[in-house]
């Protein structure tokens, strides 16, 4: 697998998932806040970045996704 990229040095091609570092929110149907932090699958798109599930996402680093296992 690849190495991690910080977001300062560079992003991947819009709308293409990848590994992510990330802290985050994650608003409960109760009402109340979850905070949160690691890794996840992201991607981002016109500077914002996206988890499923999550919100206010603020990704520090990213990798490509490893190359998927060959069947038989």
């Amino acid at each position: 697998m690849g190495e991690w990229i910080s977001v300062k040095d560079g992003l991947p091609d819009e709308c293409k998932d990848v590994i992510v570092f990330a802290s985050w929110k994650h608003i409960r149907i109760i009402g109340d806040v979850a905070h949160g932090k690691g890794v996840e699958i992201g991607w981002h798109v016109d500077g914002h970045w996206y988890i499923d599930g999550k919100c206010r996402v603020n990704v520090t680093h990213w990798m490509e996704l490893p190359e998927l296992p060959k069947e038989g």
